[in-house]
């Protein structure tokens, strides 16, 4: 642990939570406390349960046993609708999607958002573009998301996380593909995010840049 920052606001407490992929246990009584504004990192070898855990808290898995509270209120209580308000998730990676450009693909994480059938306002638009802006990829945006490179992909998807407009953003490896340069970038928004106020949940490979840049670090074994 860091020890740089602690609110003292618990946002996202997991007790005692396990899982398992059918017989194969993944988790195994996990008990952690996230607070507001914190960058935390989870870290451990593949297999480990990294990205299981960022499934179970954006409740696209849920636990075998025991119980994942959001802000002091059981998960299970939460709608879908409400958890993509409250909640971005930010795979490693996507299946391209047929004929959408990179910022059509930011423009998706609007849809918490939306009040019709489509996103029409110029309100939705401008998050996109800001978001694209902050992972410096405005200069993509017309162009198809399936022709990009695999580190373009990755900062196009964290892009989109951020035009979702949540508190809470989980992100699986958040530097994956990216050379250093962008490794650093990326990593230096994401804590800027967390000084702000967005508390942050990365899963990493890379434990040099977990333990500069994060206030928290998770060890899975």
């Amino acid at each position: 642990m860091q020890g740089e920052k602690s609110s003292g606001k618990v946002v996202i407490n997991i007790r005692d939570v396990s899982f398992s992929y059918n017989s194969t246990p993944t988790l195994d009584r996990v008990n952690i406390s996230i607070g507001e504004g914190e960058f935390t990192a989870l870290i451990g070898p593949n297999g480990s349960g990294k990205t299981t855990l960022l499934k179970l808290i954006c409740r696209v898995l849920t636990p075998k046993k025991g119980v994942i509270m959001l802000k002091g209120e059981d998960l299970k209580g939460f709608n879908p609708k409400e958890i993509a308000k409250l909640i971005a998730y930010a795979p490693p990676g996507i299946p391209d999607p047929p004929g959408l450009t990179a910022f059509e693909v930011v423009l998706l994480g609007r849809y918490p958002w939306l009040k019709g059938s489509w996103w029409e306002r110029e309100a939705d638009e401008k998050v996109a573009i800001e978001s694209l802006k902050m992972l410096g990829v405005l200069n993509l945006g017309d162009r198809p998301f399936s022709m990009l490179s695999s580190g373009e992909k990755q900062r196009v998807l964290l892009a989109k996380a951020l035009a979702q407009e949540t508190e809470i953003l989980l992100i699986d490896e958040p530097v994956a593909y990216l050379d250093l340069k962008y490794q650093l970038e990326v990593m230096e928004l994401l804590r800027k995010l967390s000084r702000e106020g967005k508390t942050i949940i990365a899963a990493m490979h890379l434990v040099n840049l977990a333990t500069q840049y994060c206030d928290k670090v998770i060890v899975l074994n």
